[in-house]
């Protein structure tokens, strides 16, 4: 099946995308119901959260530096 997204589990759970989004960050005001099914199909499918894909939405800059040891 490839990489389970948010939009893949919404569509599985008949919930929207946004839902999805309450769940996995624990905001808003969700049932009990779509918490178990979305909670359900994201240990099934093994949904991981993408932190780069998360920093982007952010939209913060890092910096980083590199030292190379001559």
């Amino acid at each position: 099946m490839g990489t389970i997204t948010i939009k893949k589990i919404a569509k599985l759970a008949n919930v929207s995308p946004g839902t999805v989004d309450r769940i996995i960050h624990n905001r808003g005001r969700v049932s009990q119901e779509n918490i178990d099914k979305v909670e359900a199909l994201i240990k099934k499918h093994g949904y991981v959260k993408n932190i780069f894909a998360s920093n982007l939405v952010l939209n913060k800059k890092f910096k980083f530096a590199v030292v190379i040891l001559q």
